[in-house]
């Protein structure tokens, strides 16, 4: 299943890690106005997946949240 998370900041970054850890999604986008924080939360939460689920994660745009 493929999440979009808007907003990479506390709320959005935490939000992204707990479905990592959880393994509820197998692709998160991390979508904000501010593209280099998504980009940094993103290659943060990207450290823990070989510890825990499989998982996509990548900051991108709202182009990128289309299914398919």
């Amino acid at each position: 299943m493929k999440v979009g998370v808007i907003g990479s900041g506390f709320v959005g970054a935490t939000a992204a890690y707990a479905m990592l850890l959880m393994g509820s999604a197998s692709e998160v986008v991390l979508v904000d106005m501010n593209r280099r924080r998504a980009e940094a939360e993103a290659a943060d939460i990207r450290h823990a997946v070989p510890f825990v689920h499989p998982m996509s994660i990548i900051a991108g745009d709202y182009a990128d949240l289309k299914w398919g």
